[in-house]
C-alpha cells in the first residue's frame, strides 16, 4: 500500500524457497511496504520461521538485505 492506503500492483512469483515481489511500476521513494504472508505454510519442526528480506534494483543482480522478520511455531 502507497501512503494513502492504495493497493501497489505486483506480480509475485515462486522460486523454491524464495518470493519474488516485483512493482512494475515505480514505488515512491520512502514509502513503507506491508508484505501479507497469507497462504504461506510454515515449518511444522523448529521453534520458529525466519524470513529473510532482500531487494534488487532493476537491471541489477545485486541483492540488498533488508533485515529479518521471525515468527514462532504455533
Amino acid at each position: 500500500m502507497d501512503v494513502n492506503g492504495q493497493k501497489i500492483n505486483t506480480n509475485i512469483s515462486v522460486n523454491g524457497r524464495q518470493i519474488i515481489i516485483e512493482f512494475p511500476e515505480k514505488v515512491i521513494f520512502n514509502n513503507k511496504l506491508l508484505v501479507n504472508f497469507n497462504k504461506v505454510q510454515q515449518l511444522v519442526t523448529g521453534p520458529a520461521s525466519v524470513y529473510h528480506f532482500s531487494a534488487k534494483v532493476v537491471d541489477s543482480e545485486v541483492e540488498i538485505p533488508l533485515g529479518v522478520a521471525q515468527f514462532p511455531t504455533f
